[in-house]
C-alpha cells in the first residue's frame, strides 16, 4: 500500500474515531483501482458523491488562446473562483448555445448576436 492510501484511510479514520471500520476500508484500498479508491474515500468524508469526469485535449492557434482565456477568466468572475474551469467551460459553452436558440436536437437558427 502506497502513502497516498494511508494518508486517505487516515482521514477516513480521523473522520469516523471510533466507528472506524479497518477492515472494510483496508479490503477497499486493495481491491479497488486507486482513483475508485479516492472517490469513495471523497463521498464519506464528504458526503457527496462525485461525477465521472473526461479530459478534453485539443488544439488552439495561438491567435485563439488569448479569447480563450479571457473567456474562462470572465466566467470566473462571474461564476465565483471557487468554480473550476470545466464548469466555467461549460457555462461559456451553454451560453453560446442560447444565445444562438439550440432547441433539443434541433438547431433554430435565432441568432441573437
Amino acid at each position: 500500500m502506497d502513502w497516498s492510501i494511508a494518508r486517505e484511510l487516515a482521514q477516513v479514520a480521523r473522520k469516523d474515531g471510533q466507528k472506524f471500520d479497518c477492515a472494510t476500508w483496508l479490503d477497499s484500498a486493495r481491491e479497488l483501482p486507486k482513483k475508485y479508491f479516492n472517490a469513495e474515500v471523497s463521498k464519506h468524508l464528504t458526503g457527496k458523491g462525485t461525477e465521472a469526469w473526461e479530459i478534453l485535449c485539443f488544439k488552439v492557434n495561438k491567435s485563439q488562446l488569448s479569447v480563450i482565456e479571457q473567456a474562462l477568466e470572465t466566467a470566473g468572475l462571474v461564476l465565483g473562483s471557487d468554480t473550476s474551469r470545466g464548469y466555467h467551460s461549460e457555462m461559456t459553452c451553454a451560453d453560446f448555445l442560447e444565445r444562438v436558440g439550440w432547441e433539443i436536437g434541433t438547431w433554430t437558427f435565432s441568432c441573437l448576436y
